[in-house]
């Protein structure tokens, strides 16, 4: 890719011993794209709280620091690379849009089906890396936006449309069918794009709802009633289902 080399891509899991990594900067660009997880990020001296989506571009000799959060260990994309205008770019500090930040777990998914010991990546793995960085790159603000093709145009009618007060309590057909498509065909366009059911995208929407209510302390049973549960028992074993951590004991992590 003209003026990138891409160094390494790696997925970095925060090990319990290690609360905090030390400052520190690189000679090369890195991006950090953390996708769960809490905790906080100075970058020169700034400290910003993390955030599943939160995105950080560090260009080089940036110092740097992680301090970990009392919510569980963060999972951490680590994209490094050359850059020939490195040196004139200033550090960013973003949460990624919902709809870059499937699409990057997408491509993610993708890249997890390498062959073990393959020398070089195949032209379709290659071009997930490449898409990966090209998400970053406009995420910051260093690219300029894409114009919208149709399905990432479907993908937005798809997340607005779950943005509404009675998406929780329809039927997935039904809301397919407010989206004005047959299940069936939305949900194969969705999964292209971004990897996910309408289903899956409303189940991930509604966690992540979840997880911000249970952190300003609301009593599980109304949130439970909030989010289209009728049943609190049934919201906490989904919860679980979905997080691995029941509503209660998640809250105490």
């Amino acid at each position: 890719m003209p003026g990138f080399r891409v160094r390494s891509l790696a997925l970095n899991r925060h090990l319990p011993e290690a609360l905090w990594v030390e400052e520190h900067s690189h000679r090369h660009l890195q991006f950090l794209l953390y996708l769960s997880g809490r905790g906080s990020q100075v970058v020169d001296g700034a400290r910003h709280e993390i955030h599943a989506g939160s995105l950080f571009f560090l260009p080089p000799r940036v110092s740097h620091s992680f301090i970990e959060g009392t919510r569980g260990r963060p999972l951490c994309l680590a994209l490094d690379l050359d850059f020939d205008r490195a040196s004139r770019c200033e550090p960013v500090a973003v949460r990624l849009d919902h709809h870059a930040f499937h699409r990057v777990r997408h491509a993610l998914s993708r890249l997890s089906r390498w062959r073990a010991g393959s020398e070089s990546p195949e032209p379709c793995e290659a071009a997930a890396v490449l898409e990966v960085l090209d998400l970053l790159l406009r995420g910051c603000g260093l690219l300029a936006p894409r114009p919208e093709a149709a399905g990432q145009s479907l993908l937005r009618r798809a997340e607005r449309r779950l943005a509404a007060q009675d998406a929780y309590s329809l039927p997935v057909a039904e809301l397919a069918g407010k989206i004005g498509y047959q299940p069936d065909y939305l949900n194969r366009q969705l999964k292209q794009q971004c990897g996910l059911t309408l289903g899956q995208l409303r189940d991930d929407r509604r966690l992540g709802e979840a997880k911000t209510l249970l952190r300003k302390g609301i009593a599980v049973a109304e949130i439970a009633l909030r989010l289209g549960f009728d049943d609190p028992n049934y919201f906490s074993r989904w919860f679980r289902k979905q997080s691995g951590e029941t509503p209660s004991r998640w809250r105490s992590l």
